[in-house]
């Protein structure tokens, strides 16, 4: 709900996994990722999030890009190979824990 109120709106989350499928993450039902380029191109969406393992990665972006998106948020572990075209910003979980270790070890906030 806090990203529709910052102007986003999710339209999907996707898993290869039958079990989470038909579930609801928050406000949102989990689909199979066979349905993932049909919602792209219905919905005309431009910003893609991945939150796979690394080994998944390349192929969900490359299935992200194929299907229209233009930029991705980027959670996995992976480095991806995209047309340079494609925009991609990287959130390095382990960067902020040493961030957060340094600040608990020295005090700084």
């Amino acid at each position: 709900e806090g990203f529709n109120m910052r102007g986003f709106h999710i339209v999907g989350v996707y898993d290869e996994d039958p079990d989470p499928i038909g579930n609801r993450f928050g406000s949102i039902d989990v689909l199979p990722m066979g349905e993932l380029e049909k919602v792209i191109e219905n919905e005309n969406v431009k910003i893609g999030i991945i939150t796979v393992p690394a080994v998944a990665a390349q192929e969900v972006a490359e299935r992200l890009v194929s299907a229209g998106v233009k930029a991705i948020l980027n959670f996995s572990p992976y480095v991806f190979n995209l047309p340079e075209d494609i925009i991609v910003r990287h959130v390095d979980f382990s960067l902020y824990l040493e961030v957060l270790t340094f600040s608990l070890t020295y005090g700084k906030k």
